[in-house]
């Protein structure tokens, strides 16, 4: 069963899963590896969903993937009193909530706006860490 998106809409998500790249490399190069690990993670789990989203496993380990890092992040970031991290953060995860309002009242358009901002305010926090 593929979401109520037509390709136009996921592929504008899935675009918008690449922002990931350039912080993780970042992190890399700043011998940051766990937290290249996470956002490397994050990214690879969302362009594998988001190529061609259908319920399953891929939507399960993205999903899974992302809650881990945002909680391993959080707590990394508040430990190192990077309290910027969760000015981004923490509206990334509204932006969620808010867009699945939308998707559960089949505004997609809406929902597809608001989940990028997911993947926006989410890698802003991640550029916050560097």
């Amino acid at each position: 069963m593929t979401l109520k998106l037509i390709p136009e809409q996921y592929n504008i998500i899935w675009g918008a899963s690449w922002i990931a790249l350039y912080p993780c490399i970042e992190m890399c190069k700043r011998k940051r590896y766990d937290f290249a690990f996470f956002i490397g993670s994050v990214f690879l789990t969302s362009i594998n969903y988001w190529y061609y989203p259908v319920d399953g496993w891929r939507k399960d380990l993205d999903v899974w993937m992302v809650r881990t890092a945002f909680t391993y992040m959080g707590y990394k970031s508040y430990q190192n009193k990077n309290y910027l991290w969760f000015l981004y953060g923490v509206p990334a995860v509204s932006s969620f909530y808010i867009g699945k309002h939308f998707y559960d009242r089949d505004e997609t358009w809406t929902y597809t706006y608001f989940h990028m901002g997911v993947h926006i305010l989410g890698n802003m926090a991640n550029f916050s860490s560097l």
